[in-house]
């Protein structure tokens, strides 16, 4: 067995908003010891203090609200469609930060069946969302009419986010496969405003189609598309790690494809950020579907975790 990992575990609503939260109000708080029970202050310092913001608010928990919205259902594939609403524009600012997810489904269906969606775009006021239809949840967003709820916005569907978002005139890998292809332009905007310079590996994957190409060139991202991640891509992405000498990487895939390219960023000490596979069912840290007893302090819920491992791996 290999050396426990070390981490940095931070919570993604920490100083928003959305910060105190439900796990506050339950004593579950994972970055604040005085709202978990302790009689002493041992945070994580997230530049704002949940514990007195929690006695400010009287305690009430700060929670997203769900909105009906009028959508356009594009059907790009037999199993994969595109979605789009619109929303006002504070609320488009919010959803524009890279690992942006909301729960979305249909007017008629009860929330148990709201399915959660990375946000693939904002243009404007416009969000722009992907759903691959295989389970009985998302096949249930195949029958969207004109309306639907959305639930959002939530920001935990990149680990690490905040690297993206501090990194300045730097080189930076992106590299997605599948519907993970929804997380990568968000990121790739934000990285542009930091003045990077942007390599991106693009494969159609489970998806069946590559639908982030053009945005990702709009960001002045080098994009090179390949029919698969295993058999050229990964080949690829470790010739850009010697040659092009990136700071980070930014991956956007299934497991597989985020524990390869971990161990081809580790092997340089490059960071990695990478999508949160994981199933997720409130965005809350509630429901306990995403709990994980990897970070050496009971069970923590991934939906809210933002962690980036310092040595050994998940």
């Amino acid at each position: 067995m290999g050396t426990p990992a070390k981490w940095s575990l931070q919570c993604v609503d920490a100083g928003t908003q959305y910060c105190p939260c439900y796990l506050a109000e339950s004593g579950h708080c994972f970055v604040c010891s005085l709202l978990a029970g302790a009689e002493f202050c041992d945070c994580r310092w997230s530049g704002d203090c949940s514990y007195m913001n929690f006695r400010h608010k009287n305690r009430v928990p700060a929670g997203r609200e769900e909105t009906v919205v009028e959508v356009k259902v594009q059907l790009l594939r037999p199993d994969l469609i595109d979605i789009r609403f619109r929303v006002g524009a504070e609320a488009a600012m919010h959803y524009s930060q890279p690992g942006a997810f909301l729960f979305i489904r249909p007017l008629s269906a009860p929330s148990s069946a709201a399915v959660p969606l990375s946000i693939v775009d904002v243009i404007n006021d416009e969000i722009w969302l992907v759903a691959k239809c295989v389970g009985p949840k998302s096949k249930l967003l195949s029958s969207l009419a004109r309306k639907a709820v959305v639930k959002g916005p939530f920001f935990s569907a990149l680990s690490s986010s905040h690297l993206i978002k501090i990194s300045r005139n730097q080189r930076v890998v992106l590299a997605a496969g599948g519907v993970g292809q929804s997380a990568i332009i968000l990121a790739a905007k934000t990285l542009q405003r930091g003045g990077n310079i942007m390599k991106a590996c693009i494969a159609p994957g489970a998806a069946g189609m590559i639908y982030t190409a053009a945005g990702l060139e709009n960001c002045g991202a080098e994009v090179v598309e390949v029919a698969s991640m295993r058999e050229s891509g990964l080949d690829l992405i470790g010739e850009w790690l010697i040659h092009f000498e990136p700071t980070l990487v930014v991956c956007a895939g299934p497991d597989i494809f985020k524990d390869a390219l971990w161990q081809l960023a580790a092997g340089r000490g490059l960071d990695l950020v990478h999508s949160q596979n994981i199933n997720i069912c409130c965005g809350e840290g509630l429901c306990g579907s995403c709990l994980s007893a990897d970070f050496e302090q009971g069970r923590v819920p991934l939906c809210k975790a933002q962690y980036r491992i310092y040595e050994g791996r998940r």
